[in-house]
């Protein structure tokens, strides 16, 4: 693949985090937008892992770290999972809320900064009213949100959710090839879109198909995607592969590809993205150990505190 790889990072990683490899599914990742090789643990227990991550400075409190952990804290049941880079290590954390979630109850809260709730009519306008997944990577500053949209897609449909982006709009034969693969049986289907934490800016939206069998998958014109996907390590016995169609401004495209490595991913896997599980995370009690306070010297307030 190409794609660059730090011993050092890698090193640190293990050393912060190395126990939730010990007992939870890894998965692999890539894109056709750049060379990274990122890769994730799904720990099946509530973690603490932005402390975490703090305390071995890994990142520093942010108004990014205090908005995560203000979710984390007001949603019942949900789940952080670190997504981590070959290269550069902690990249992204994502929130998984249990099952979804009305939009109202994760957006439209106190602590949710503007920059994110301006955007609540033009979700609602277009059914976005069922979020999954929440997510916040690091680098970049930006927040990203998943839903289970109502479908089956159309292009109408499809046209309206990457004009939020301002992408632009894609053909019909693309948007029949998202829908045949992303489709729920009840034909919803998983979209997001990332915006700037700060500004408010959508920068980029997808579509996501998951759990595809490799003797179906959709058309993979990249070439090092393809070479990821025939060659990824899965020890599983069940495969697992996701695939998502990104699209930004100006008429940009790529792909991701996603396997999942050991630990019988499929079954957690199934409680983690089903569109209403009600069962999975819902008795998990998150909570910040007092010893593992950390003091926000951002400007924004500290939410998870209240100071």
């Amino acid at each position: 693949l190409n794609a660059p790889f730090s011993a050092s990072a890698t090193e640190e990683v293990l050393k912060t985090y190395g126990r939730l490899f010990n007992d939870s599914p890894v998965g692999w990742r890539v894109t056709s937008k750049d060379s990274i090789l990122n890769y994730r643990s799904f720990q099946m227990k509530s973690v603490d892992t932005i402390t975490i991550a703090i305390k071995a400075n890994h990142i520093k409190p942010s108004p990014l770290t205090d908005l995560m952990q203000a979710w984390t804290m007001a949603i019942n049941g949900a789940q952080q999972v670190c997504d981590f880079s070959a290269s550069t290590g902690l990249e992204k954390i994502w929130l998984f809320l249990g099952h979804t979630r009305q939009i109202g109850d994760v957006l439209d809260l106190d602590f949710v900064p503007n920059s994110i709730r301006r955007h609540l009519p033009e979700f609602k306008k277009h059914g976005l009213d069922r979020i999954r997944t929440l997510a916040v990577d690091w680098r970049s500053g930006t927040v990203n949100i998943y839903w289970r949209a109502p479908g089956p897609l159309d292009k109408k449909q499809a046209d309206g959710l990457l004009a939020m982006a301002g992408c632009d709009p894609i053909d019909e034969a693309e948007v029949k090839e998202i829908a045949r693969y992303s489709s729920a049986k009840d034909g919803s289907f998983a979209f997001a879109v990332t915006l700037s934490l700060e500004t408010g800016d959508i920068g980029r939206s997808g579509f996501y198909a998951t759990k595809l069998l490799r003797e179906d998958l959709p058309v993979i014109s990249d070439e090092r995607v393809r070479f990821f996907l025939d060659h990824a390590p899965d020890y599983d016995r069940e495969e697992l592969i996701t695939i998502a169609w990104g699209f930004g401004k100006g008429g940009k495209k790529y792909m991701k590809a996603e396997v999942c490595v050991v630990h019988k991913v499929i079954s957690m896997f199934r409680l983690l993205t089903s569109p209403d599980n009600n069962n999975f995370t819902d008795s998990l009690n998150f909570q910040i150990p007092p010893e593992h306070a950390v003091a926000t010297p951002s400007s924004e307030p500290n939410f998870v505190t209240g100071s």
